[in-house]
């Protein structure tokens, strides 16, 4: 509070009590309360006024809060649905890696000592499910040797 609000919030309090003095000395006097009244009345209206006025003083705040905040609101919700679009998207490549990966140590295991050996063993994997290869892939990897 400047020192005009606090200036102000006393003389405030010493114009209402004197107001009630003068009000509790001139009860029988209806021109006179008459007069006070519209004293009094002139006083609330100047308050009301100051009050308004200090409500006005950051008009700014009230105006553009709201727009401020819900635009944060949406930057912030855009930047969290991109990163997990980007974490799911990111996910699934590393599905997929894991898929081919596992595919390849299969087939690494299906190595057999001849390559009819491996080429059976691809074939048979492929029929229970277990590999998708065509019997074109089979017979190009049929002379795959397992590691010693």
């Amino acid at each position: 509070m400047n020192r005009f609000n606090k200036r102000h919030e006393r003389g405030s309090k010493e114009r209402i009590g004197r107001f009630q003095n003068e009000l509790n000395k001139k009860r029988e006097d209806s021109n006179a309360l008459k007069l006070i009244n519209s004293r009094l009345d002139a006083q609330l209206k100047i308050e009301d006024f100051i009050l308004k006025s200090r409500e006005a003083n950051h008009p700014k705040y009230k105006a553009w809060g709201p727009i401020v905040v819900s635009g944060a609101g949406f930057v912030i919700s855009v930047a969290i649905a991109y990163a997990s679009w980007f974490s799911l998207k990111q996910a699934s490549v590393a599905h997929a890696l894991e898929l081919r990966k596992a595919k390849a140590e299969i087939i690494l295991k299906a190595a057999g000592n001849n390559p009819e050996e491996t080429r059976a063993n691809l074939a048979a994997l492929t029929e229970v499910g277990l590999l998708d290869l065509s019997p074109g892939e089979i017979e190009k990897l049929k002379p795959l040797r397992p590691a010693k």
